[in-house]
């Protein structure tokens, strides 16, 4: 399901509630500084039949992240109902849940949940591909998923305007390391090619396309892949919370094949991973 929403539309306004530490509040009472303040962690959950999918993935990378920048730790427990509770109380059976983050003090955190506009590929763009850009930024701190309002708004700048589903990263060595909000992969003689975990955030759906691909004995290459390289790749992809495993047709200029058999296997294995849990 695709839903044309403009990308700087912060929060869905078509769902009753949001939750602010444990309690259920009316939608128009939403704090619009929590969906557009940097620095705050934070994790995007997929919902399908009312289900959180890859929950206890999602809640021990938030974990990380707050352990990494030493904010006080809270309950796993309480976190997980919440994300059941707002599921309950908006009865909605598909979307996207963004959990936030935020530290009162040294002591303490508020936990802010709440549905995002999403933007599922179309069944056409499953089948053909998307197009991207290349996008000349890098964060800062990789390993942690924190709200980076800079990089993320010049990226939502350019898919609205030139029209694209995504951009790709590209740090100082000119090379491309990941998606403003996905993981990127690329195909080479049978090879599947993916930045080092060291120099990305590295998705749960990144995770899942790695361990898929050891079953698969598909051989995996870890390194940022040169821009200039890109005229020798055989195929592309992107993973994310909302793309899944979603083949790319086009970087800026460049034309990609697609229906890559290596992409056909991990894509199938992938959808069939999901359905599973559902």
């Amino acid at each position: 399901m695709l839903l044309l929403i403009p990308t700087n539309v912060k929060h869905r306004v078509d769902v009753d509630y949001f939750i602010e530490g444990e309690n259920l509040i009316p939608i128009n009472e939403f704090p619009l500084e929590i969906a557009s303040k940097s620095g705050l962690i934070y994790e995007v959950i997929r919902i399908n039949k009312a289900k959180p999918l890859f929950l206890k993935e999602h809640l021990n990378r938030l974990l990380h992240s707050v352990e990494i920048l030493s904010f006080p730790k809270f309950d796993l427990e309480i976190i997980k109902g919440l994300v059941y509770k707002l599921i309950d109380a908006n009865k909605i059976n598909i979307g996207n849940i963004k959990l936030v983050i935020s530290s009162i003090d040294d002591s303490s955190v508020r936990p802010y949940l709440y549905f995002i506009p999403h933007r599922y590929p179309s069944d056409m763009q499953i089948k053909e591909g998307v197009k991207t850009l290349l996008q000349y930024d890098e964060r800062k701190m990789p390993q942690v998923k924190i709200a980076d309002w800079n990089i993320r708004g010049r990226a939502n700048n350019l898919i609205d305007s030139e029209g694209v589903y995504e951009t790709l990263l590209v740090n100082s060595n000119d090379e491309i390391t990941e998606g403003s909000r996905s993981n990127v992969f690329f195909i080479s003689n049978n090879d599947l090619i993916t930045a080092a975990d060291k120099d990305v955030l590295s998705g749960i759906t990144r995770e899942k396309v790695l361990e898929l691909a050891i079953k698969l004995n598909i051989n995996i290459i870890y390194k940022s892949l040169p821009v200039n390289g890109l005229t020798s790749i055989d195929a592309a992809f992107i993973t994310g919370t909302s793309p899944g495993v979603l083949q790319v047709k086009r970087i800026g200029d460049i034309k990609i094949k697609v229906n890559n058999p290596i992409y056909v296997k991990i894509n199938n294995a992938f959808n069939k991973l999901q359905n599973e849990l559902i």
